[in-house]
């Protein structure tokens, strides 16, 4: 006799995207911008349903997708620098936006797979561009970076 759980079976989620959804619901005021990385836009979809991120913009991104994505990925097999300038500018952040709140996967495996990690070249390039790193949420494999404008 077989006692137990299978051993196929994961107890654990390998992301809590759920608790980092709901973060962000708690947190980012109507007039904060939310980037969704490419990692973790299927995640943000569907637990946004339950409970609403209200802020005035979400900008889906089309970079670092976890596999084969069904729209135009910016990705092309080319380097973070290269891409990293389209993707920023398609933020379009507005002046009323102090805050920028970025969701991406937090999984080693992930950035492995890709060869480069977008949470560093995002921090690298608001920071130059007058963005000061407020702070980083830890979720099991998720992560959430708020930025703030340095012109508030």
């Amino acid at each position: 006799m077989i006692s137990g759980t299978s051993p196929l079976s994961r107890l654990e989620p390998i992301e809590d995207s759920e608790c980092a959804v709901r973060y962000l619901s708690d947190h980012v005021e109507a007039h904060g911008t939310i980037y969704v990385h490419a990692s973790m836009r299927e995640q943000f979809k569907f637990y946004s349903r339950l409970t609403p991120v209200h802020s005035s913009k979400v900008v889906w991104g089309k970079i670092g997708s976890p596999c084969c994505p069904r729209d135009l990925s910016l990705d092309q097999k080319k380097q973070i620098r290269d891409i990293l300038p389209a993707e920023l500018a398609r933020l379009a952040i507005p002046e009323a936006s102090t805050s920028i709140w970025f969701l991406y996967t937090d999984r080693a495996d992930h950035w492995d797979r890709l060869g480069r990690n977008d949470p560093q070249a995002f921090e690298s390039w608001l920071t130059k561009a007058g963005y000061v790193h407020a702070q980083v949420i830890r979720f099991r494999g998720v992560r959430i970076d708020e930025y703030q404008s340095s012109r508030s």
